[in-house]
């Protein structure tokens, strides 16, 4: 399964994601940042609306980015 980078940006700061997550695909790499968005934002104060998670393919290529506004 290909392997993907949820990165998570949080005001100034950029919290990488050096292991990285198997999914299936695209889609189930969206699915599961939609569920670290949900997580965080139930778990934590409401400056993580203002949050997002930059998702790169094993390659260090970008392939989309969510903002928790939009995910959660």
């Amino acid at each position: 399964m290909p392997l993907f980078h949820f990165h998570l940006r949080a005001g100034e700061s950029i919290h990488r994601d050096l292991e990285g997550t198997e999914c299936a695909d695209g889609v189930a790499a969206h699915s599961h940042a939609v569920t670290v968005a949900t997580e965080l934002t139930r778990n934590v104060d409401q400056k993580t609306r203002h949050w997002s998670i930059c998702v790169e393919d094993g390659l260090g290529k970008v392939q989309f980015e969510l903002l928790f506004s939009q995910g959660s």
